[in-house]
């Protein structure tokens, strides 16, 4: 489970790039889990954007604590 805000756009073109979409293999958690209310859509793409490899860094901040 990630500890961090979900996004549930269907119009998103780079959805399964993206850490923060379930589409490219995130699980979210079934009971607890937030989602962004609406995400901030542009010509450039969406400003809450997180490649794939934002995994490894939310990782190592958890281990660190």
């Amino acid at each position: 489970m990630p500890d961090i805000t979900m996004c549930a756009s269907t119009t998103c073109n780079r959805s399964t790039q993206c850490y923060r979409h379930e589409a490219s293999g995130t699980e979210p958690n079934p009971h607890r889990q937030a989602y962004f209310v609406s995400t901030d859509m542009t010509d450039d793409g969406c400003w809450y954007f997180a490649p794939q490899d934002t995994k490894k860094y939310v990782t190592e901040e958890r281990n660190e604590s």
